[in-house]
């Protein structure tokens, strides 16, 4: 059992830098709405936008963003949102 309790105080303890980065992304609309295409892409802070290039998989297209964002430095929780008709304060 206490190899159980060290394993979780550890767990505990970790640093969002350690989790590594997590990107969330946000998509608006209605209940069904979030099935459509993730196309544009937005930093939190609207400091950057990625657009999908024509071909790129979904997966493929995230998979660019993650790369970017840990080149930038990010780590832990990032929030992403779907689409540019948000007000970033």
């Amino acid at each position: 059992m206490a190899t159980l309790e060290k394993r979780i105080k550890d767990l505990e303890q970790r640093d969002e830098a350690a989790i590594g980065l997590l990107p969330i992304v946000v998509v608006p609309g209605a209940p069904g709405e979030a099935d459509r295409p993730l196309d544009t892409l937005l930093l939190q802070d609207g400091s950057k936008v990625w657009q999908r290039t024509n071909g790129e998989t979904e997966d493929d297209f995230m998979s660019r963003i993650r790369a970017d964002l840990e080149q930038q430095g990010h780590a832990g929780p990032v929030l992403l949102f779907a689409g540019t008709d948000y007000e970033v304060a």
